[in-house]
């Protein structure tokens, strides 16, 4: 009885400890919205083009990319398109890059 009760307590106590950790690091255990997701597909686009606390990655700054454009986020439209220019993380495509600024422009 005495090891249940203890197993109880670290347990509840090691739960304690994971909300006090998430509560400080301003991390939210509610369901991310639509901006927060843009905002989060932007940034790493970001970081993979510029290699801002990674290596640059071409590949993983234009699929970052596209999912936030795909949420409806100007920028990554147009930054999409300058991938899409450049030939930076895909296939180059004038055309498409095209489309792209004349839909994210601002």
């Amino acid at each position: 009885m005495n090891k249940l009760l203890l197993l109880l307590w670290i347990l509840l106590s090691a739960c304690c400890l994971e909300a006090q950790i998430i509560h400080r690091s301003g991390v939210s255990s509610e369901k991310p919205t639509d901006q927060n997701l843009i905002k989060h597909y932007y940034q790493l686009g970001l970081q993979y083009k510029n290699g801002d606390g990674v290596p640059i990655d071409y590949t993983k700054a234009y699929e970052n990319f596209k999912q936030a454009a795909v949420l409806g986020d100007d920028q990554s439209v147009y930054s999409v398109g300058y991938m899409l220019y450049k030939g930076f993380g895909c296939q180059q495509d004038y055309k498409q890059a095209a489309a792209h600024f004349a839909q994210g422009a601002y």
